[in-house]
């Protein structure tokens, strides 16, 4: 595929390559050690979590408009009882009436993380990297 940009296309990965390590350093050390441990309340988040380090004493896994069944709400809220510190709970901007229910029953803290699921329609080239630094900030203030 076009071979007259063969040179350009090499130089762009490499150059897009080295800005993902060090979205990736960033990330990691940022987050380093932080101790805490996270509820996950969305399936983009689990990814992020890990690419942080951070320990998840739970994902949960629905649809943000559902509701968790009874039994599983109270299971949750047991861990977070169970735990030394509350864990946190990482979610996205959607609405989220088991969260609020946590919040409620335990007062465990919230973090609101953007999980690129949708942007703008011609966002810059470092669109994906300035959202994550957001989000580590976003969460690093949640964390202390």
């Amino acid at each position: 595929l076009l071979p007259d940009h063969r040179q350009q296309i090499q130089d762009n990965l490499a150059d897009f390559q080295q800005r993902l390590q060090a979205l990736d350093d960033t990330l990691r050390s940022g987050l380093k050690g932080t101790g805490r441990k996270v509820i996950i309340f969305h399936e983009a988040l689990p990814y992020f979590a890990e690419a942080c380090g951070l320990s998840v004493a739970a994902i949960v896994n629905k649809e943000p408009e559902d509701t968790l069944p009874t039994a599983q709400l109270i299971r949750i809220v047991e861990l977070i009882r169970s735990e030394d510190q509350l864990p946190v709970v990482l979610k996205s901007a959607e609405e989220d009436p088991s969260v609020n229910t946590l919040v409620n029953e335990t007062g465990v803290p919230v973090c609101e993380l953007d999980p690129l699921t949708s942007g703008p329609e011609d966002p810059a080239t470092d669109y994906y990297e300035t959202i994550m630094i957001q989000n580590m900030k976003l969460l690093q203030a949640a964390l202390q």
